[in-house]
């Protein structure tokens, strides 16, 4: 698990007085390096008003004959086996290669390296059993780095030596005694004292109850818990179970098909899973003690069935993301477009800056190693989906989330199968915002018409960003065939962003996520960086083959565009990029395939020389729904009516044969829309290598 902290100094002033300012801050000493100090989730006592406790002089006396005594460092003579019994200490609690024996000879022998001043030496009649590397002043003492022999040492040393260490602090009139960070759900011991504090990034708190749920997941402890996800060869729900299984579940699951690369991701993390519903695989490995519900797995299928007879609790996707995954700070993207690139974005961004988000979008991003992230930070951030929860839960995804922070891309009327009036589809958007805490923020496209329509729905602060007349602007965007370039603005100062995402329109995103990392207190040099390394998204413009790099000279893109306004977009800017022709085949979502959203497709796809409309997948109709979605024909009717040559062509072998024959060098192939095109994407690579 990654080192939790929201920001790292290096400092010169190494006088007390400004070290404990620092320290009083959130800044804590580590092993980083001589003057490095990182704002972590530190805890401390007001050793002034302390008083030990009865559980607190009950451990001492269970340790009677142990004492401490204190050395200055850097000590004049090293013996290895101390740095051996800190190697061994470290790789017993928390695993392998945490701590080396030359780190500890460093932060003892060279005060050059170090920052440390203080040995605090642990003996149980008069023989060392233990010790902690530690920071003193005349103010502070900051208990770091403790270990001890734990083969020969009585039970209860560790904590008996916190314990003689606040009792020395006490005694010796300082003001606090700093006891490290809390970053895993182990730590919670160090909430048994009174008095104590923790810093959560911005003040310091005494609720011990609300760092508790932040140190734990909310729900069932890991040990021995066993999850099945239905439904769990999705990128969200496979992302979900990778994160589960991650931090010490025991995952399985099901579903009616694998393709990779949901299905290699799984069987790379040893994650076990089979085709099919079946309840006698499901219960084989034991019973599940929680069952997540994918959306499109239905509700009559046997597995659910089994669950609801034999009162399994189960959970949708959403839930089950709201009841393990959200935390104390719930950062949400959410928007009728940009929210999966911008998720990812930011997440990255906020990795990056020493946050350690939980997050999840609803994408492979070349940037992560999995879709779905659960740490101890009290950080998240999710996409925001504003789709039903489940096949018998109409609520908004994103409402599950809590959000305290929302970064909101646009609003325009979309999932007409669930929202049958643009009034619905807005009045989620105004329910959510309404929704917000008085301390929250609102991070909002100011370009957008349907965002600028329901702000007035948020009490919490606003902060706008957008191309002009906003908080955070963008201008001077050049889209180069592998760089994006543009000049973000704020408060008179300009900032040169590059990125090597495809697509003017990514502009906008990048801004979004600059202006939320900014206005929570991340560094521009930081922000800037991460999205300089921030690779993008599969299906996001993803380059299936790059003309410039193969003798045939056609570039083929997949895009997960699977609407009007989204394809749009997407061909907008590869006409702003490349001259030949472009041949789109197109695939809308559900909602896009409903009689009430064919008005869109007007001059939706004018930037493209060829509409080809495929086979469209069959799809799962919600129960009651009496609406039967349009087929290809009628779509491709619908286009024809402002568009001089889109055709309908269900024979996949033929589509691929005619748009390879037809490519000449310089020319585009895009396949966009929500689903895979089966083989067909891969068939037209193949072929145009060949």
């Amino acid at each position: 698990m990654k080192y939790l902290h929201w920001d790292q100094k290096t400092i010169t002033d190494f006088s007390e007085t400004a070290i404990a300012d620092l320290y009083a801050q959130g800044y804590v000493f580590t092993r980083m390096g001589k003057g490095i100090m990182q704002q972590t989730r530190s805890v401390r006592i007001n050793l002034k008003t302390f008083e030990f406790s009865s559980e607190n002089r009950r451990i001492l006396k269970k340790v009677p004959s142990l004492s401490l005594h204190i050395e200055h460092l850097p000590a004049t003579e090293y013996n290895w086996e101390m740095g051996k019994l800190a190697k061994d200490f470290y790789s017993l609690k928390f695993g392998p290669d945490i701590m080396s024996a030359q780190k500890i000879k460093e932060m003892l022998t060279l005060p050059k390296k170090s920052n440390f001043n203080t040995l605090v030496t642990y003996s149980d009649n008069g023989t060392d059993i233990g010790y902690t590397i530690s920071y003193l002043s005349s103010s502070l003492l900051h208990y770091s780095y403790p270990f001890y022999n734990v083969e020969r040492a009585p039970k209860d040393t560790g904590l008996g030596m916190m314990i003689l260490a606040i009792q020395y602090a006490q005694e010796a009139g300082l003001s606090y005694i700093y006891l490290g960070s809390l970053q895993r759900p182990g730590d919670t011991y160090k909430l048994q004292f009174k008095g104590l504090e923790w810093f959560d990034g911005t003040r310091w708190k005494t609720d011990t109850e609300e760092i508790k749920d932040i140190l734990k997941l909310q729900g069932p402890t890991l040990e021995s818990k066993h999850v099945h996800i239905i439904g769990i060869s999705g990128v969200a729900t496979s992302a979900l179970a990778v994160a589960f299984h991650r931090t010490g579940w025991k995952v399985t699951g099901s579903d009616k098909g694998f393709f990779p690369p949901a299905s290699t991701e799984l069987e790379n993390q040893g994650v076990s899973f089979y085709a099919g519903w079946h309840p006698e695989k499901m219960i084989a490995e034991g019973v599940p003690d929680i069952i997540i519900v994918g959306t499109a797995s239905g509700s009559q299928n046997p597995e659910t069935l089994y669950a609801k007879e034999h009162n399994i609790p189960m959970y949708s996707f959403a839930e089950a993301i709201g009841k393990f995954f959200v935390k104390e700070h719930s950062i949400v993207v959410t928007g009728t477009w940009g929210k999966t690139s911008s998720s990812a974005l930011l997440s990255h961004i906020l990795d990056q800056a020493g946050f350690d988000p939980t997050y999840m979008f609803g994408g492979i991003s070349l940037s992560h190693d999995a879709s779905a992230r659960l740490t101890q930070s009290s950080w998240n951030v999710f996409e925001g989906d504003e789709y039903k929860s489940s096949p018998t839960d109409p609520t908004a995804k994103f409402f599950y989330y809590k959000p305290t922070h929302l970064l909101l891309t646009a609003v325009s009327w979309d999932h007409a199968d669930l929202y049958p009036t643009e009034k619905d589809y807005f009045d989620t958007f105004k329910k959510l915002l309404s929704k917000l805490p008085s301390s929250g923020i609102v991070v909002a496209n100011k370009d957008n018409t349907g965002v600028n329509s329901i702000l007035s729905s948020a009490s919490c602060p606003i902060i706008t960003y957008g191309s002009h007349s906003a908080d955070y602007t963008y201008a001077g965007t050049n889209q180069t065939k592998s760089t994006l370039s543009f000049t973000l603005s704020h408060a008179g100062n300009d900032y040169a962003i590059t990125s090597p995402l495809i697509g003017s329109f990514q502009a906008e995103n990048i801004t979004g996520c600059f202006t939320m990392a900014h206005t929570l207190g991340i560094s521009v040099e930081k922000i800037i960086s991460a999205i300089a390394s921030f690779e993008g998204m599969k299906r996001r413009l993803e380059k299936r083959i790059d003309g410039d790099q193969t003798h045939i000279g056609v570039t083929v893109f997949d895009d997960i565009a699977h609407s009007p306004e989204k394809a749009s977009s997407v061909l907008k800017t590869l006409r702003n990029i490349y001259q030949g022709k472009i041949t789109v085949i197109f695939e809308p979502n559900i909602g896009g395939r409903r009689m009430e959203a064919l008005a869109k497709y007007a001059h939706a796809f004018n930037d493209a020389t060829t509409v080809i409309i495929p086979r469209l997948t069959t799809l799962k109709v919600a129960e009651g729904d009496t609406q039967q979605a349009i087929d290809g024909e009628v779509l491709a009717q619908t286009i024809s009516q402002t568009h001089t040559h889109c055709i309908y062509m269900p024979d996949d072998e033929l589509l691929v044969q005619t748009i390879v024959s037809n490519a000449q060098k310089g020319d585009i192939i895009a396949f966009l829309g929500s689903h895979g095109f089966r083989t067909m994407i891969e068939a037209t690579v193949t072929s145009l290598h060949q």
